[in-house]
């Protein structure tokens, strides 16, 4: 019975194990992903190889959590307008703007805002990093991840108000909810104190407990 029982759960494993791997291997990281949404935006697989191989050390799991269809359309706007963008240039481009939104979504924007912000930021990042390239080394007092952050991070702004107006509203109508729920439940506490402390509490009125009697 043992022996049969290992048999069987051998072959289930067998059976599941599989599935479960090839699902595991069928998810695509960001790269693969951003490769993708690169063609579909109209970049040449080539192209789109070159910005994601531009670096091997290019830290791309720390975008995980960002759209890689987004950022993929910001990089092929930033192209149109300056088609001399460096593989490197692109790569770095897309790995900031993609570390920028996952943290503005960490901080309650939307998808919309985070779009837009991103978006909006782009002809802005193609000026500064055409500037940037033109200064000599000692002069350039940020790196480029730092001016794509402070780019896109200023453009989101009004909508990151926004959505701290909001969450503090949310928080003052929370307090407000659970103060009125406290007070509905401690008067309901001293209406049944109320209600057990009255003679008609305890037996009903003393005229009637002595008709009772007699």
């Amino acid at each position: 019975m043992n022996v049969r029982m290992i048999i069987f759960g051998l072959l289930a494993i067998a059976m599941i194990t599989p599935g479960a791997f090839a699902r595991g291997a069928q998810e695509p990281d960001f790269p693969s992903q951003l490769r993708s949404e690169m063609v579909a935006a109209g970049f040449s697989e080539s192209e789109a190889a070159a910005v994601i191989d531009a670096d091997d050390d290019l830290d791309w799991q720390s975008a995980r959590g960002s759209d890689p269809a987004l950022i993929a359309q910001a990089l092929r706007r930033a192209k149109d307008e300056e088609p001399e963008l460096e593989s490197l240039e692109q790569a770095l481009l897309a790995l900031e703007l993609a570390r920028t939104a996952v943290e503005l979504e960490s901080e309650g924007l939307d998808d919309r805002d985070v779009a837009v912000a991103t978006l909006s930021s782009v002809s802005e990042l193609v000026t500064q990093i055409r500037d940037w390239k033109a200064l000599p080394d000692e002069e350039r007092e940020e790196n480029l991840g730092e001016i794509v952050r402070h780019t896109v991070s200023g453009n989101a702004e009004p909508a990151l108000s926004r959505a701290r107006e909001q969450r503090q509203t949310a928080d003052r109508d929370e307090r407000s909810l659970r103060q009125e729920d406290r007070a509905r439940s401690e008067d309901a506490r001293s209406r049944s104190g109320d209600r057990a402390d009255s003679p008609s509490g305890s037996g009903g009125s003393p005229g009637n407990q002595d008709r009772g009697g007699r």
